[in-house]
């Protein structure tokens, strides 16, 4: 008996040979389901790209104020120039 050791994830050492686990999928299909998955992430990078695009492009909100009922931040003074 033979035993085919490689580093295929779904194989188990000792049980399963790598010809055994080999899918017996058509190449065509193969394909249509890859080039699927690459169409579709290529999308939906692009629509991710422009819309935080835009976001970036629009900026921060400088002029709201903040929530009632927290403390106004403190700014202290620089305390290296007194001494």
């Amino acid at each position: 008996m033979v035993r085919c050791v490689g580093r295929q994830p779904w194989t188990v050492y000792g049980q399963l040979r790598t010809a055994d686990a080999a899918s017996v999928l058509p190449v065509g299909e193969v394909l249509t389901s890859l080039s699927v998955f690459a169409v579709l992430y290529t999308v939906l990078l692009v629509f991710a790209l422009y819309f935080g695009s835009q976001i970036i492009a629009k900026g921060p909100n400088l002029t709201l104020e903040p929530p009632p009922g927290l403390a106004t931040p403190v700014i202290l003074s620089d305390r290296s120039a007194s001494t």
